[in-house]
């Protein structure tokens, strides 16, 4: 049985847990892109090696012609989302920067998410 989370609690664990598209494209464009570039990178990889077999002597094993160094293999990994927190403390740093809010009430703001953020054992018994 879980126990009920105050407000605060849970908007503490919102700016943990929940995580944004920091990357500067649009977040569903990623359902795609991860495809593209997996598909991409394994493609490379497949065309290497079939490079390297294809130079090689089927009888001997031995390398017919000089194919050069066997290159490493491209490995490509996904990039987390920004947590929730971080976000909105980089999104009120631009506000400040571009003039649309003032920079003392963009201060307030940002204490106030990093002291949510921070009250992280507070809560918990």
């Amino acid at each position: 049985m879980t126990r009920p989370s105050s407000p605060q609690e849970k908007k503490r664990l919102s700016y943990e847990h929940d995580r944004r598209n920091r990357y500067g494209e649009h977040s569903k464009s990623s359902r795609r892109g991860i495809r593209l570039r997996k598909q991409s990178v394994n493609q490379a990889n497949r065309h290497a090696d079939r490079i390297v077999l294809q130079a090689t002597d089927p009888l001997t094993g031995e390398p017919t012609s000089s194919v050069g160094k066997v290159r490493r293999p491209k490995c490509w990994s996904k990039v987390p989302d920004a947590p929730l927190g971080d976000a909105v403390i980089k999104k009120l740093e631009r506000r400040a920067r571009l003039g649309i809010a003032t920079p003392s009430s963009v201060e307030r703001a940002i204490r106030k998410v990093r002291s949510t953020r921070a009250n992280r054992n507070r809560n918990h018994p």
